[in-house]
């Protein structure tokens, strides 16, 4: 094997749909709509929340869909990813992940892990919908400690978590490490949030000075705006995050002004034994 520096870009989104298909939010033609959209934009990874989708896998498009399954019409989320987009570049060539690299490890309506195995690459994914207010502080607490336990379980120390989250929740006060910036407002649900992000050593971009523009991912009926959907990254991999703001050039198609795409970009060097059977490195 010959030894390369390869330069890795990673672009991972995160966005609410409200269906990608059935009720009132749905229409058809919306799955194609967004897919286009996600290829255009040259992302490499979305994590979509409640699809109303049953579960299963396709690719289409060069799209790879992971969908967890809806619970009776309600839920549902997916990881998406565009396997024509490369991860990282080196001595004039591209590497690409295939759909072989990735395996579902847990999923339900509201919960998706996966587990990205390359030899140039690993990582987690997992990607939320957390309950919002309507629901009790009971089922609020217990969802997320299920989903802490889940990730703990699986999650090794050293391979990076990225979670896709629609989290229902403000960040809060800043604190330095997971929340980096002031002026964010606190909500019912915060407490929820921060303590994941404590636990599992994650922070939020959007609450960075690497974020440009708007920090609003949620718009009200009543027009307030929120913050409330997260691409999260581990603490120690804030350095290699160049951007990070909301693609409102992303529709999501939802007929109302409701969620918007928040993306994330990181971009770091990386010297890997390259191998002539080395997959999809062309």
């Amino acid at each position: 094997p010959t030894q390369r520096t390869l330069d890795f870009v990673l672009s991972i989104a995160t966005g609410n749909v409200l269906s990608l298909g059935q009720g009132h939010a749905g229409f058809a033609g919306k799955l194609d709509y967004l897919r286009a959209q996600f290829r255009d934009l040259h992302l490499n990874f979305l994590g979509v929340q409640e699809t109303r989708a049953s579960a299963g896998s396709s690719l289409t498009g060069g799209v790879l869909r992971l969908s967890s399954g809806a619970d009776q019409g309600q839920g549902g989320v997916e990881l998406w990813c565009n396997l024509a987009q490369p991860i990282a570049t080196g001595h004039g060539k591209s590497l690409y992940l295939a759909r072989k690299h990735f395996t579902v490890v847990c999923n339900d309506a509201r919960r998706l892990l996966v587990r990205v195995l390359h030899e140039s690459f690993e990582a987690w994914f997992f990607v939320g919908y957390a309950p919002h207010s309507g629901y009790s502080m009971q089922d609020r607490e217990t969802w997320w400690k299920t989903t802490q336990d889940i990730l703990t379980n699986f999650v090794e120390d050293q391979i990076p978590l990225f979670v896709c989250i629609d989290a229902n929740a403000g960040p809060g006060e800043d604190d330095g490490s997971h929340v980096l910036m002031p002026g964010f407002r606190t909500s019912s649900g915060t407490a929820l949030l921060k303590d994941f992000l404590n636990d599992m050593q994650l922070c939020a971009p959007i609450t960075s000075t690497v974020h440009e523009g708007t920090t609003c991912t949620w718009t009200s009926p009543t027009q307030e705006e929120f913050t409330i959907d997260y691409v999260l990254i581990p603490i120690n991999w804030m350095g290699c995050c160049t951007c990070s703001r909301v693609r409102a050039e992303f529709d999501l198609g939802n007929k109302v002004i409701d969620h918007a795409v928040h993306a994330i970009e990181l971009k770091w060097k990386k010297t890997c034994s390259i191998t002539s059977s080395t997959s999809l490195f062309k």
